[in-house]
């Protein structure tokens, strides 16, 4: 008893003499907010990672690679978006420790924890992609960032060798009757592109039409020709992005690539 009351009169005497004055209740509510909110952003970030991987590895060119004289291993290594994996991976441990520190946090075993921030992102970036969030980020990404397009984005460089048999571009004009379009690669030059009735189409019900971005494998012929032996869309699945996002992440002025 006295031990308890000699305690109670040594933590008076040291609020008295050091003025020790009580944390107020609102700044612990505000900080585990905070942690929540900061959590909840992580875990919003890591879905939209994961919604540019999706987007990538959908339009990661399945359709054409052995045209390109790659095994399916070897593409697959050399086309893996691994930025977008290191971010995804890092936003989820972000998202566990922040997690961890809010209150009651501490009290989830490790695999419930990272079972939930895993599932909400992954869930989260379905719907991103869905609804177009990973195709936007990956286009404004690539036409404003030269390294981004150097260490992630190397589709526009793989089919931009008119000499080896590649060329991309956007159709400007098609003549039908002639088997003929006009087009213009990604660095403003103008190709007049033949094909035949033996040019193979990916897929089948592929229709070449202008403002239509394609992908062609064929034979470069004399200057500004080529001619088409397969042509496939740009994108596999292309998701169509509302004005609203393309200027929020700033493509209001960027070409589809």
């Amino acid at each position: 008893m006295n031990k308890t009351h000699d305690l109670s009169q040594d933590v008076l005497s040291r609020i008295r003499t050091e003025s020790l004055r009580p944390i107020p209740k609102w700044r612990f509510v505000f900080r585990n907010v905070l942690l929540w909110g900061l959590g909840g952003f992580i875990v919003l970030t890591g879905g939209v990672a994961f919604a540019v991987i999706l987007h990538i590895v959908q339009n990661n060119d399945w359709d054409l690679y052995r045209a390109m004289g790659q095994s399916l291993p070897a593409f697959v290594v050399l086309t893996l978006p691994y930025l977008w994996v290191v971010v995804f991976v890092s936003m989820i441990t972000l998202a566990h420790v922040h997690v961890r520190h809010t209150k009651g946090g501490y009290r989830y075993r490790l695999p419930v924890l990272l079972g939930v921030v895993l599932a909400a992102s992954l869930a989260l970036g379905g719907m991103f992609a869905r609804a177009g969030i990973g195709q936007a980020f990956d286009e404004a990404a690539s036409g404003r960032f030269p390294v981004y397009r150097a260490l992630v984005s190397h589709r526009e460089t793989r089919w931009l060798r008119p000499t080896e048999g590649f060329l991309s571009g956007t159709v400007t004009s098609i003549n039908p009757e002639a088997m003929r379009f006009a087009l213009e690669d990604p660095q403003g030059n103008a190709w007049e592109v033949s094909y035949d009735r033996n040019t193979r189409r990916h897929p089948p019900f592929f229709e070449i039409r202008p403002s239509v971005r394609v992908r062609i494998v064929g034979q470069a012929r004399n200057q500004g020709r080529f001619h088409a032996e397969q042509v496939a869309p740009w994108f596999l699945r292309d998701r169509p992005i509302p004005a609203f996002l393309r200027d929020l992440v700033g493509q209001g002025k960027k070409d589809p690539r």
